[in-house]
């Protein structure tokens, strides 16, 4: 059984929306002259280079990027390439072994995963379509630009930095009129940017797991 999910570059036109990516994601295919499906120079950069890099596990099965080393058959994919999206077709054993690939390269490039599981019940309801969309898996550099842009991290550091700044020197420096003013206060300046920054890493690394996963249910008859 073939199954089929897609790597998307999140643009501001890419739909927030989960029912609408898919017809978005077609829209892209069709705008894309069939002659370059499998002609990597279509994809834009954060794209070609994850291509690159699942082409080294999960070669592709058609087109002018195939193998033609027949022990890695049973590992090759088909690729459907445009600008902003790749389309991947595979078994649903290979997408249980690429998925976790799939994942940490999403991390990597900042790109973000869409795919639908379809399952077809004896019992009512006899059809449930599940669609998943996992979202923003900002790159280190993106991350910090967010976080740097957050107003709440701007003030919650610059409170907390202030209020550990001041205890430190409550709790260690016991003659304070003994330094100089300038002494004192570039002690919490340091001490302050210190913990921003130490906030500032957390806050990056949360951002980069923190996987929006979002999960819609369809049932039919």
């Amino acid at each position: 059984m073939s199954y089929e999910f897609y790597i998307i570059k999140r643009q501001r036109k890419t739909p927030r929306e989960i029912p609408d990516i898919l017809e978005w994601v077609h829209t892209e295919i069709d705008a894309t002259d069939p002659k370059f499906y499998d002609d990597s120079k279509v994809l834009c950069r954060s794209l070609r280079n994850c291509y690159f890099d699942m082409l080294a596990a999960f070669p592709a099965l058609n087109g002018r990027d195939r193998t033609d080393d027949d022990a890695l058959v049973d590992t090759a994919v088909d690729y459907c390439l445009t600008r902003n999206a790749i389309e991947i077709s595979c078994s649903w054993t290979q997408f249980n072994k690429m998925f976790p690939f799939v994942i940490s390269l999403a991390h990597k490039y900042g790109l973000m995963i869409y795919y639908i599981d379809t399952f077809v019940l004896d019992s009512a309801p006899p059809k449930i379509m599940d669609r998943y969309c996992l979202d923003e898996f900002p790159s280190v550099w993106k991350a910090f630009i967010r976080e740097l842009l957050d107003p709440c991290l701007g003030v919650f550091c610059l409170v907390v930095g202030s209020i550990m700044g001041l205890a430190f020197m409550t709790s260690y420096l016991y003659d304070l009129k003994a330094l100089p003013y300038s002494v004192v206060f570039g002690i919490a300046v340091v001490i302050a940017l210190i913990i921003c920054s130490y906030l500032i890493v957390i806050g990056i690394r949360f951002r980069r797991k923190g996987v929006r996963l979002f999960r819609e249910v369809e049932r039919g008859n």
